[in-house]
């Protein structure tokens, strides 16, 4: 059969407002990503010329939005069961 029945799963339908939330987090993460990736990509940024500092900051950053993408999965229950206790243990 090309259907059948999810016996003991449990289906998730997210309100708007989760729908929201989830959609502005990937939206950001996606347009940050792309938009330094482009720079590297077409020769504009090169890691060997620039200082310390700067690939410090680079680093941070993108782990910030991996932490506000992961926060905002956990926050709506999006990632499973009991990730809301691990959104605010984080």
């Amino acid at each position: 059969m090309a259907t059948r029945a999810m016996t003991g799963a449990r289906q998730r339908a997210f309100t708007a407002e989760q729908r929201l939330f989830i959609g502005l987090a990937l939206a950001m993460a996606f347009t940050i990503v792309t938009g330094f990736s482009f720079d590297w990509l077409m020769g504009r940024s090169s890691f060997a010329g620039s200082p310390l500092p700067l690939h410090v900051h680079g680093l941070l950053f993108m782990g910030w939005v991996g932490l506000y993408l992961t926060q905002t999965l956990l926050g709506v229950g999006a990632i499973g069961p009991g990730s809301i206790a691990l959104h605010r243990r984080l």
